[in-house]
């Protein structure tokens, strides 16, 4: 019973993530409280400063994202199920196991600090824990599928906290010639991340007082926001899905034509 509600909050990852974000960012209706007045901030200049930060914080996480997909593809992380197939110990992979969700609480911690004390813990704590339990289920999937191999690269990985030191696979030289890092796809499906980040830098310049900095920021990230779902999600993902699935699909057919043969 407790594998099946594992398997399915990682089938309904994305809408699980995009119900808490939402949960989130509806609080600031009920309370003119925010988190930041609690750590003394108060004065416009400061707000303003807080507001350039969370965008920095956030083109961060972008790259952090991009980095980790640039391997992974967009295939991989918006499919439906775990369905990985490489081992990868590079890019940012050397520095922690799961940089994508690394980048989720990085960003998403940031952009809390501009809500209310309900939406900062709504934010933080549901998403940290969601992220924690996805990364356990991948790892159950991945031991199977990989074995020692894996079990080496979680021996001496953190799972979302980035160590200093790059980690360096045994196997790294072996591994790294099945790598091709799709960097336009990777930029393509994270760059809501730079431009929610761009929203709140561009809302600590026009904002002239704490409420319009937060409905200029709201108002700035939607409109990123639409502009990248309409461009990427209606246009250019499925195409790069149905891409990817032949792709697959012809693999597979040809490790199955490779194992008739050695029969």
């Amino acid at each position: 019973m407790l594998n099946k509600l594992h398997e399915l909050e990682f089938n309904f990852r994305l809408q699980i993530t995009a119900v808490i974000a939402a949960a989130a960012l509806v609080t600031p209706m009920f309370t003119n409280i925010r988190i930041y007045q609690y750590f003394g901030v108060t004065e416009l200049s400061a707000i303003k400063y807080l507001y350039a930060s969370i965008g920095f914080f956030c083109f961060a996480a972008f790259i952090i994202r991009a980095w980790g997909a640039a391997y992974l593809s967009s295939f991989v992380v918006m499919a439906k199920d775990a369905n990985q197939d490489k081992l990868i110990v590079a890019g940012p992979f050397k520095f922690v196991r799961n940089p994508l969700y690394f980048g989720d609480i990085l960003g998403a911690g940031a952009i809390s600090l501009a809500l209310p004390p309900e939406g900062f813990l709504i934010m933080i704590g549901p998403l940290t824990l969601h992220s924690f339990m996805l990364a356990l289920y991948e790892e159950k999937n991945m031991i199977t599928k990989y074995g020692g191999d894996y079990h080496e690269f979680l021996s001496n990985t953190n799972r979302l906290i980035p160590s200093v030191k790059p980690y360096k696979h045994s196997k790294y030289d072996e591994f790294i010639n099945k790598y091709t890092p799709d960097w336009p796809d990777a930029i393509m499906s994270n760059i809501y991340f730079a431009g929610i980040g761009g929203a709140f830098i561009a809302a600590a310049f026009a904002g002239y007082s704490a409420q319009s900095l937060e409905r200029l920021a709201y108002i700035y990230s939607i409109v990123v926001l639409s502009v990248w779902s309409i461009f990427y999600m209606i246009y250019y993902h499925p195409k790069y899905f149905m891409k990817n699935v032949n792709k697959n699909d012809k693999n597979e057919e040809n490790e199955e034509n490779e194992e008739n043969d050695n029969l």
